[in-house]
């Protein structure tokens, strides 16, 4: 969701050639969005802490099997990567009310933020159906993946081409 409006606001302001838009139409958005980040970032981690108790302390095989595997197995660097992605990278640097100003700053922690999710999916689906797969080991996976992004890319660019975003000078 931040990644749409943040590459919304850049989409508008590349697009608009003739209209110059100033840091200070943009930075009340930016310190907002910052807070709002940070406040999802805290939210998903208590998601996920919360599932996370109920699976472990369940102790069902079915359930525990797939949560230590990737904790631990052969996904343990794609299951770290994506605490990484979701939580610590992005908190630690959405502590800092400089980057929250900056557009690009903000811009590369919801890239950071959509690539934790988007693993977080990916963990959610690969290891229970298959205990003997290895991550993003083959020619047609890694293509599916590309694809999926690049939809997305040009639904967000179909997006920011038919709805552009007017900002109000102040």
């Amino acid at each position: 969701m931040a990644l749409l409006v943040i590459l919304a606001v850049l989409l508008s302001s590349l697009s608009q050639e003739n209209q110059a838009i100033s840091t200070a139409a943009i930075l009340p958005a930016l310190k907002n969005m910052g807070t709002m980040l940070t406040g999802f970032t805290l939210l998903w981690l208590y998601i996920f802490w919360s599932q996370f108790f109920v699976i472990w302390f369940g102790d069902l095989p079915d359930e525990t099997g797939p949560l230590w595997r990737q904790m631990h197995g052969h996904y343990f660097m794609v299951f770290w990567t994506m605490i990484a992605c979701a939580f610590f990278l992005p908190f630690g640097l959405l502590i800092c009310a400089r980057l929250k100003t900056s557009l690009s700053a903000m811009l590369t922690i919801a890239l950071l933020i959509n690539t934790g999710i988007w693993l977080n999916k990916y963990l959610l689906v690969i290891p229970v159906f298959s205990e003997q797969h290895r991550p993003f080991s083959s020619l047609l996976e890694l293509a599916l993946s590309a694809g999926f992004l690049s939809g997305f890319l040009l639904v967000l660019l179909w997006i920011a081409k038919t709805f552009p975003l007017r900002l109000q000078q102040p």
